[in-house]
């Protein structure tokens, strides 16, 4: 595998429930070996904010996701203009890479793409064509 160069900071879109988080810890752990210089942003839930705040492991910080269509089912879609935010706001980050560990990539792949980084990585929707 090659890794994408000059990684300064990375984003991590899961923002399932806790039996989730626990099952992709080897993924983020594995990127934090590939990345240890990058800053490693989880995008998750509310409450995974709360929950990782000074806790050791790979994410250095974490931000919870507006939730839209497909993602963050728990909660009714926010409003247009707050998921416009969200996203302007994330853009300001500026991700060098953006990688979903967050379902088949029908919604969480566009959502990935708005985040405006650098370089992204999921897994591909099954119901379109490969390019």
């Amino acid at each position: 595998m090659e890794l994408v160069k000059d990684v300064n900071k990375l984003a991590v879109l899961r923002a399932n429930a806790i039996g989730d988080y626990l099952v992709s810890l080897p993924a983020l752990e594995a990127l934090r070996a590939a990345y240890r210089a990058a800053e490693l942003v989880l995008l998750g839930a509310d409450w995974h904010v709360g929950f990782l705040a000074g806790r050791p492991g790979p994410v250095d910080r974490c931000l919870a996701g507006s939730p839209t269509v497909g993602l963050r089912d728990d909660r009714p879609p926010a409003p247009p203009a707050e998921v416009d935010r969200f996203f302007d706001r994330m853009r300001t980050e500026r991700f060098d890479l953006a990688v979903q560990l967050q379902g088949g990539g029908r919604h969480s792949n566009p959502f990935l793409r708005r985040l405006g980084a650098r370089v992204t990585a999921g897994s591909p929707d099954a119901r379109r064509p490969a390019p």
